[in-house]
């Protein structure tokens, strides 16, 4: 398999020319160094770049912040700064309005319930870790109960006006089982989405073992100025120890995105982690948990990633990666995914068989030539819709095509 480092990555995901440069100045912005960028040398499309790029990576609220603090740079468009400015404070207007529905409704509701959940993301980092909630995007309220709390969960959701997204869980590229359930509060000025997991990854489980149980031991109550003010319950919500939000972010980016498909803000939110937090984490505990799993080296690589990206220190626990014949299966899945982010579904799925065993190489094979009816109504469409099982062989006519394609590109690289 081909090794790509992140430039290479980013040259691929970025095919303009500059690409590089600007990215290193993003890079340099964000890490406080912008006065180290050479300003006077951007074109109009550098800029045009930069705000592409920032988007595209989630860090404009952070450019704006690093900006704003007195290292903006003259010659910066001042419809570009403008623009950061309205993304910042979209920012915070979309993580106010989701934490006061958390503590205003679902809080008080699962407290009546007797149930406990485990606020994650960036429903949490971007008001504890981040000094400014507008520095760090969020698209959903990410939770985590246990499996048997699920159902009883849901329902307390339900009653409080949110209804289930069958739709989200049949999206393309989003695994082959459910980890979680999505509900959306409908007929509301930001619709919320409410991701509601009871495992913490969906990727193969042969070669290692996720304690959920760990997890919740390595929590603390959950801390918001709006529960201050409001003087809510809050026995019910509860978050990450700063060792468990390591490891739950270790192995969502290395495992669940990949380096090549993830941003550069799954990135950010670890160096940042082992910058303000790295102090409370217990690092023999830790990787000593963590390798009970066998995780141990997704903290490893998630790290080293930091490394090369923001110069982040590696802390000394992590000088030697974990090595031999027990780590060998999941640095080879870790790898599978340090790849660009695949063209077309059948390169998604392909790379999904890359390193399976055969009989889930066939079960996921299935998946591809012959999905479920509904996800097939609802991919393509067809009108009129008794007419859907003519979808199958469109997706087989497209992917015979896809593979014509990527053959195709294969040879020219060659």
């Amino acid at each position: 398999m081909q090794k790509y480092s992140h430039l290479d990555l980013i040259s691929q995901r970025y095919p303009q020319q500059n690409c590089l440069k600007v990215y290193q100045a993003l890079r340099l912005v964000i890490c406080g160094r912008t006065r180290e960028v050479d300003w006077p040398s951007f074109s109009q499309a550098d800029w045009d770049l930069l705000n592409g790029m920032s988007t595209h990576e989630s860090l404009t609220g952070l450019v704006y912040h690093a900006w704003k603090e007195g290292q903006r740079p003259a010659n910066v468009p001042i419809q570009l700064f403008g623009q950061q400015g309205a993304v910042f404070l979209r920012n915070q207007q979309r993580f106010s309005t989701i934490q006061t529905e958390l503590i205003t409704r679902i809080a008080p509701a699962m407290e009546e319930a007797g149930l406990k959940m485990i606020i994650m993301k960036g429903a949490d980092l971007a008001g504890s870790l981040y000094p400014q909630p507008g520095l760090r995007p969020m698209v959903d309220l990410d939770c985590l109960v246990r499996q048997s709390d699920l159902s009883p969960a849901t329902a307390v959701l339900s009653a409080l006006g949110y209804v289930e997204d069958r739709n989200h869980m049949i999206q393309p590229r989003r695994g082959f089982q459910e980890l979680h359930v999505v509900l959306r509060l409908p007929n509301t000025p930001q619709s919320i989405r409410l991701e509601l997991h009871h495992a913490l990854l969906n990727a193969r489980r042969d070669f290692f073992e996720l304690n959920i149980e760990w997890f919740f031991s390595q929590t603390k109550p959950f801390s918001s100025n709006l529960l201050i003010e409001n003087n809510a319950p809050n026995d019910s919500l509860l978050t990450f120890t700063a060792s468990a939000h390591l490891l739950h972010l270790a192995v969502h980016l290395m495992m669940a995105h990949g380096a090549g498909g993830s941003n550069l803000l799954h990135f950010y939110d670890i160096h940042l982690l082992l910058d303000r937090w790295g102090s409370q984490i217990n690092w023999k505990e830790l990787l000593a948990a963590a390798r009970d799993m066998n995780l141990d080296y997704a903290i490893f690589a998630a790290v080293e990633g930091c490394a090369e990206r923001f110069n982040t220190p590696i802390p000394q626990a992590l000088a030697h990666p974990p090595s031999g014949r027990r780590v060998q299966p999941l640095k080879k899945f870790i790898e599978s995914r340090n790849t660009p982010i695949p063209k077309t579904t059948l390169e998604y799925y392909l790379r999904e068989l890359s390193d399976r065993p055969i009989l889930s190489q066939i079960a996921v094979g299935m998946c591809f030539v012959i999905p479920k009816p509904e996800y097939m109504r609802w991919v393509y469409k067809i009108e009129p819709t008794w007419l859907w099982p003519l979808s199958y062989p469109l997706r087989w006519g497209i992917g015979i095509r896809d593979l014509f394609r990527m053959l195709t590109r294969k040879l020219k690289i060659k």
